[in-house]
């Protein structure tokens, strides 16, 4: 199905299923695809509409540029979701609170929430994520790489055997209140709080932590290779609990 210069009107496509649905210039309309399943859908100029697929499974979503609109992918599985350009729109996946084993990449995301509570085994790639709240509470096994996060808040709760890299996270507030197994990098957290009070078996490195408060206690003790790097940075304020083993 081709819809080449769909303007200005609803395309309902309840039940395509083992198809290609391609809109290359679909503007200012309602795109409803509730069971399209075993197929691809790409919408490379979707604007100012809401995209719904409720129960998108075993393909792709390209959505190149969608702007100003919401996208709303009901039970995504077992595909890649990329969203090149969104801007100024929520992207919900507790809407895809099955979205799993695939790619979620969002290379310019700003001005909005990015929600995926369950996302697992699948990488999440918000290269310029801005001005929005980034919620993982349950993304395992996969590597999160925000690397231009500015004035949000990096929440992952829950975030086991990946990969953190926040090379540039300013103004926010970084929990990893249970992040074990892995590497955090914070190269240039600058006027923030980081902190890692159940970091175990994992690296933290804070080269230039600037005026922030790093937090690495726990009830029990501390571990030993958890450090501030302040050997030739003589200007950095940065503060290190100390605790001993609880006997």
């Amino acid at each position: 199905m081709d819809t080449c210069t769909l303007r200005n009107g609803d395309l309902e496509t309840r039940a395509l299923r083992n198809g290609h649905l391609e809109t290359r210039a679909l503007r200012n309309g309602h795109l409803d695809t509730r069971a399209l399943r075993n197929g691809d859908l790409g919408t490379r100029a979707l604007q100012n509409g809401d995209l719904d697929t409720g129960a998108l499974q075993n393909g792709d979503l390209d959505t190149g540029a969608l702007q100003n609109g919401d996208l709303d992918t009901g039970a995504l599985q077992n595909g890649d979701l990329d969203t090149c350009t969104l801007q100024n729109g929520d992207l919900d996946t507790m809407d895809t609170c099955t979205l799993r084993n695939g790619d979620l990449e969002t290379r310019a995301l700003r001005n909005g929430d990015l929600d995926s509570h369950a996302l697992q085994n699948g990488d999440l790639d918000t290269h310029a994520l801005r001005n929005g709240d980034l919620d993982t509470r349950a993304l395992r096994n996969g590597d999160l790489d925000t690397r231009a996060l500015r004035n949000g808040d990096l929440d992952t709760r829950a975030l086991q055997n990946g990969h953190l890299d926040t090379r540039a996270l300013q103004n926010g507030h970084l929990d990893t209140r249970a992040l074990q197994n892995g590497d955090l990098d914070t190269r240039a957290l600058q006027n923030g709080d980081l902190d890692t009070r159940t970091l175990q078996n994992g690296d933290l490195d804070t080269c230039t932590l600037q005026n922030g408060d790093l937090h690495t206690c726990t009830a029990e003790w501390r571990p030993a290779h958890v450090h501030c790097r302040m050997e030739t940075w003589t200007h950095v304020h940065c503060r290190m609990e100390t605790c001993t083993h609880v006997q």
